[in-house]
């Protein structure tokens, strides 16, 4: 029995060891990530990114409120999907964001999905979609939500819309105009400014509906599992909370994103159609802005991956250039997504030449989360 105890005291010694050890960079792994592409998904054979040591991150929320809307998700009838009729003007640069994610539910008709804003204040208001990426119609849904948010990352401002006092405007009226064919995806991500206080309705319409006559008249459909609401921010900034050394005694490093972890909470908000508490579990929608400072004390370039841990993933990334191009571009590279959390698909690559990478990142719709970011020296 004293052997036997023994025994195990000294095995779990070892896994105390072993639980405080650094993750090395394999050497398959060096020799893949050296000459990966960006974009590129890559073997993680010989590591598990969730048992390297954790990156401690800080986040803060900034930027206008988020509107979101994905329930019902797939409406089977005409109808008001979102209304919030509290929202005032938007400040300065803190733009508003509506996020929008609908799948035509009719069994044989097409349908059309819009978004309205009306003019709550006693003088004309200037209206301004100061980002814009939609996507769709299609079946491929994640493909859609990858491409919507490339398309809002590359988008500049258009020119500012008069709404008299009273009025309604439509917010895009290509995207509204769009005839979707039953079991169908259409999604659109805009970011607007509006100087005066407002009214946002979002509707889902027969074809030949005109949505300024049609929608404000319809009434609110039921929520499915689905979530929407508006959410106080609509961007997180997402810091290391101190340097992180990039060298082989650090080894391979990691945070979490989209996880509702402490460090990066899920967005809380309400359903404004009937006052319940919204929780954003994933937080879609919301734009990660992403800052690591960084140190390269024995010369080791950085490399930096998505590695997914909730199922099917893919995205979008705007990324500082470095040893790759950078810019933005899809992740995995064009519309396919990735679900081994063995694997990991290269965001970008550093030397000690930029020691302060950043990017922004936003989890899109179609696709799982959490993922963990994965800081690679090599």
């Amino acid at each position: 029995m004293r052997t036997l105890i023994s025994t195990i005291l000294f095995l779990c010694s070892l896994c105390s060891l072993a639980h405080g050890q650094t993750c090395p960079t394999p050497a398959q792994l060096d020799t893949d990530l050296t000459g990966a592409a960006q974009a590129a998904v890559i073997s993680l054979a010989g590591v598990n990114p969730i048992n390297c040591p954790e990156i401690t991150m800080s986040q803060s929320w900034s930027g206008g409120k988020l509107i979101f809307s994905d329930s019902p998700e797939t409406p089977a009838a005409k109808g008001k999907l979102y209304e919030d009729t509290t929202l005032v003007a938007t400040s300065g640069s803190d733009y508003n964001r509506v996020f929008l994610y609908h799948v035509n539910g009719y069994a044989k008709n097409k349908m059309k999905f819009a978004v309205l804003i009306k003019n709550r204040g006693t003088v004309a208001a200037t209206l301004t979609v100061q980002k814009k990426g939609t996507a769709g119609p299609s079946t491929s849904f994640a493909y859609v939500g990858k491409l919507g948010f490339q398309r809002w990352l590359s988008s500049t401002a258009g020119s500012g819309v008069q709404v008299a006092a009273g009025a309604w405007a439509r917010l895009d009226s290509t995207f509204d105009a769009t005839q979707v064919a039953s079991g169908n995806l259409l999604h659109g991500i805009w970011d607007y400014s509006i100087s005066q206080p407002h009214t946002i309705t979002i509707c889902s319409l027969d074809a030949a509906d005109d949505p300024i006559t049609v929608c404000p008249g319809l009434s609110v459909l039921a929520r499915d599992t689905h979530k929407r609401g508006t959410f106080p921010y609509a961007d997180k900034v997402y810091d290391t909370a101190s340097g992180v050394s990039i060298s082989t005694s650090a080894g391979i490093q990691q945070f979490p994103i989209a996880g509702g972890t402490t460090n990066d909470e899920n967005a809380v908000g309400i359903d404004e159609t009937d006052d319940t508490s919204m929780t954003n579990v994933g937080n879609y929608g919301i734009l990660y802005r992403i800052h690591l400072t960084t140190s390269h004390p024995d010369g080791q370039n950085l490399g930096f991956l998505f590695n997914p841990r909730g199922g099917g993933w893919g995205g979008a990334v705007k990324a500082m250039p470095g040893l790759l191009t950078g810019g933005v571009f899809l992740v995995p590279d064009g519309s396919g997504t990735t679900s081994d959390n063995t694997k990991g698909t290269v965001e970008g690559k550093y030397s000690s030449s930029y020691p302060n990478p950043w990017l922004q990142f936003l989890p899109t719709g179609g696709s799982s989360f959490p993922l963990r970011f994965v800081a690679v020296p090599f």
